[in-house]
């Protein structure tokens, strides 16, 4: 296989030896990849959110406060699709006597103290959770028998009800399916050593500040995924922004129509509008933060994009010019002079040189510099001019140019010198042969990075 960017050759690994660039993903890699940290992402942001908020619950005792004032005789229930509250229920369906009334109702439950038994148990589920105690409380219709035959003499007394052992069984029966799906839970879930650590440690900051972690590698690993696609890193950080503003999105939504249903929906229920209340608080908070860090992404990874934008090819036209090879420059052969006619090719002896008078010479020497095309015009075409004649006599021939002897080119170096073959260069790890030294950067079997 060879580098899309090089043309260099692939190892073992997709590294390429030459530039040292890894083989790009393909798309069905990087969309596979994508898929499973949308969904790690999803789980972590919902799991965060969902035991922070449980977490300040817990810790402000919104619930706790909420049910403290609450009375069982007020509670509102549903009987043949009417509402009506307990004490209405108890004196339509049990109480026999005209004389007594729902008032009378609401005063024996009251001195029943059924709400001990409520609090008793949900400040052992809170315990739990904050490592006070080790194990949940199970319950049993037992404990509502055991009060009922506590409280028996003034339930008798002031709403005229006998309680018998049939109605205690009655009760037993009605309650013993709910009681015992609970029981087990609690038994094979919340009382175990495994369950104990895992539900203590969703509510560890700790591991919520481990949770945090985790979502920075998932968002580092989503810049490597597309990066070793055709991606950048900006669209790693674009894709997880989306991911994470869906589950905040929703959260912080949840908080506001918490506030809402609890002003308007639920006057009378004050109960479950305390309870809503108090969790619209951490919900705002923690999926308005998400919200924020999702839009600041998005924010960043457009800059990003935008400053690292390749600006648009313009046309080189340097690189369209062909260039063509250089040409060997032969020296310029000097070519002879052609000699007139009537004229010696022999040299003029020096003796008729010097007996040449001051004048002549000059002429001669003036006539020697005329190139040959002006010798030839010039030369007699039957009448000779009295100027040529006294310039040149007849009878003494006229001494051609000396032809300049023609050095020879000096040879260079390379012709001269025999080429030497490079000596072979091996890599320090593995000892393989390096095909390109100056321009492989990696080894082609172990990968490793060569010393320049």
């Amino acid at each position: 296989m060879q580098c899309e960017k090089c043309g260099g050759e692939l190892n073992e690994k997709g590294r390429c030896h030459v530039c040292g660039k890894k083989k790009r993903r393909s798309k069905g890699y990087v969309v596979g990849h994508s898929f499973l940290l949308v969904l790690a992402t999803l789980i972590l942001v919902n799991h965060l959110i969902a035991c922070a908020t449980a977490r300040v619950l817990l810790n402000k005792d919104v619930i706790h406060k909420a049910l403290e004032n609450v009375k069982f005789s007020t509670v509102d229930v549903m009987h043949d699709e009417e509402k009506m509250t307990l004490a209405e229920y108890i004196r339509r369906e049990y109480v026999t006597d005209p004389a007594v009334t729902t008032g009378d109702v609401e005063a024996v439950l009251n001195q029943m103290n059924l709400e001990a038994l409520a609090m008793r148990k949900l400040d052992n589920y809170q315990n739990y959770y904050r490592g006070t105690e080790d194990t949940l409380e199970t319950i049993t219709p037992q404990e509502i028998v055991d009060i009922l035959d506590k409280n028996q003499a003034m339930i008798q007394e002031k709403l005229q009800i006998e309680i018998t052992q049939a109605d205690k069984d009655t009760l037993v029966a009605e309650m013993q399916d709910s009681c015992t799906a609970y029981n087990e839970g609690v038994v094979r879930y919340y009382n175990t050593g495994i369950g104990r650590f895992w539900n203590r440690l969703q509510l560890n900051l700790w591991f919520m500040l481990g949770e945090l972690v985790l979502l920075v590698v998932i968002l580092v690993r989503w810049c490597v995924l597309f990066c070793s696609g055709r991606g950048r890193a900006a669209h790693g950080i674009r894709a997880f922004a989306i991911t994470l503003l869906v589950p905040s999105g929703i959260y912080t939504l949840g908080g506001v129509g918490g506030y809402v249903a609890a002003k308007y929906l639920f006057q009378e229920l004050p109960v479950l509008a305390d309870i809503t209340s108090g969790a619209s608080a951490p919900l705002l908070m923690f999926g308005g933060i998400g919200v924020l860090a999702a839009v600041f992404m998005l924010i960043l990874a457009s800059m990003i994009l935008s400053l690292t934008k390749k600006p648009a090819a313009e046309p080189e036209i340097l690189s369209e010019i062909p260039t063509a090879a250089p040409e060997c420059v032969e020296a310029p052969v000097q070519e002879s002079v052609p000699v007139a006619a009537g004229v010696s090719d022999e040299p003029a002896p020096l003796s008729a040189a010097s007996e040449t008078p001051t004048g002549e010479a000059l002429t001669s020497t003036a006539s020697e510099e005329e190139s040959p095309a002006e010798m030839l015009d010039d030369a007699p075409t039957g009448g000779t001019s009295v100027s040529e004649e006294a310039a040149a006599p007849t009878g003494e021939p006229i001494a051609p140019a000396e032809e300049l002897p023609t050095e020879p080119a000096a040879a260079s170096p390379d012709e001269t010198t025999p080429a030497q073959a490079p000596a072979p260069v091996f890599c320090k790890e593995c000892g393989t042969q390096i095909l390109q030294p100056g321009v492989q950067k990696f080894c082609i079997k172990c990968g490793k990075k060569l010393d320049s």
